[in-house]
């Protein structure tokens, strides 16, 4: 892992710890805050542990339409593509 990726790589994963808390708090999350978990999710980098709270955080405060539609594109824009 090159040092460019190694720094961008704990960025990314710093921003998907903040956005996890911020929705435990009950807080919406912008398309960059949930393209942050889906890509550390996607990349096998985010404990399974929180994946799980991340999917429960749901049951704090109902996900939005919005929110749907941001997890609906990072799911589609961080896997594999044609």
């Amino acid at each position: 892992m090159s040092h460019d990726h190694s720094q961008h790589h704990r960025w990314q994963h710093s921003r998907a710890l903040k956005a996890l808390q911020k929705r435990l708090k009950g807080k919406r999350l912008s398309y960059g805050e949930i393209f942050a978990i889906i890509d550390e999710i996607a990349q096998d980098d985010f404990d399974p542990i929180l994946t799980t709270y991340f999917a429960a955080s749901g049951y704090v405060k109902r996900i939005s339409r919005q929110e749907i539609y941001y997890l609906t594109k990072a799911m589609v824009e961080s896997g594999d593509q044609f």
